[in-house]
């Protein structure tokens, strides 16, 4: 497996991952869609959370050999970030509810 195909995978999981913590995190009422493009899918389609993540991570492995491993790593490195402010709104709201 070479890094390229890698770091996708690393990028779908964490978006993945982000998915389900933020509606997770909306079914509680403690957090919003900050995407504006995603709250319309949301909004406007069936699943259009999981819709959206689900294309842009099969047209990133459509593209796979033409995109360079630095901008795969940013992709992957930013929806980690975004996955940590989850996990800190998350952590947060747990904190505050079994205290």
């Amino acid at each position: 497996m070479n890094d390229k195909a890698l770091a996708w995978i690393c990028f779908t999981i964490a978006s993945m991952t982000d998915a389900r913590i933020t509606q997770f995190l909306i079914g509680l009422g403690v957090a919003a869609e900050g995407n504006p493009l995603m709250a319309l899918a949301m909004n406007s389609l069936p699943h259009g959370m999981w819709v959206i993540k689900a294309m842009v991570s099969l047209i990133f492995l459509l593209f796979l050999k033409k995109l360079s491993i630095e901008f795969l790593l940013a992709l992957t490195f930013g929806m980690c970030a975004v996955l940590v402010w989850n996990f800190a709104i998350l952590g947060i709201y747990t904190a505050n509810t079994f205290i």
